[in-house]
């Protein structure tokens, strides 16, 4: 089942740490392509499956860029950067891709279907609005901010169950005044 029938049938009753799973395994699965030379192309909930552990797997590359090819095919209009074209696609246009997979992800909606949501006390509204408005240069970027906003989000109980169920590391943190850094795991 993908992503976007399981929020769609259950959305109220998924629990925000398992979407910020989700979301953590989903930027961490397209950081991996863009480190290997693949432009996704086609991100949106759809293309992105579960496992029978909820875990997240990208899915269908039949359009993607692979090196210096140019896709085959663009994004649904609402996961596409308004305005690219054939020649813009690349990790920028990934990432805002994932920007609007997540706010589908956190709200059970996707982009411009209620335009009305607000969503700026929860999980990933800074970092959905940074893919938006084309802030990050990479999808690790876009993981390193998803990472400082689910740290700042949720208790320590859930950081560990995020951590653990994703196999992507948060922490530990440590906060200074206004700066916070993530110390890595390596």
């Amino acid at each position: 089942m993908d992503v976007e029938r399981r929020l769609r049938r259950r959305h109220d009753s998924l629990p925000m740490h398992l979407r910020a799973r989700w979301a953590l395994e989903a930027v961490h699965g397209v950081m991996l392509l863009h480190a290997n030379g693949i432009i996704h192309c086609d991100i949106w909930p759809q293309n992105v499956g579960l496992d029978a552990s909820l875990g997240v797997r990208i899915m269908d590359f039949g359009g993607s860029a692979l090196g210096d090819l140019k896709p085959l095919l663009m994004e649904n209009s609402r996961f596409s950067m308004p305005g690219a074209s054939w020649e813009d696609y690349g990790v920028v246009t990934d990432c805002y891709a994932l920007g609007s997979s997540l706010y589908e992800t956190v709200t059970g909606f996707q982009p411009y279907e209620t335009l009305g949501y607000t969503n700026d006390d929860g999980i990933e509204a800074q970092t959905i609005r940074k893919c938006w408005h084309g802030k990050f240069a990479t999808a690790a970027d876009v993981l390193a901010s998803l990472k400082l906003e689910a740290i700042e989000t949720f208790d320590e109980e859930n950081v560990k169950w995020i951590e653990e169920a994703s196999g992507v590391p948060l922490g530990p943190v440590v906060k200074d005044v206004n700066v916070v850094v993530v110390k890595s795991h390596l």
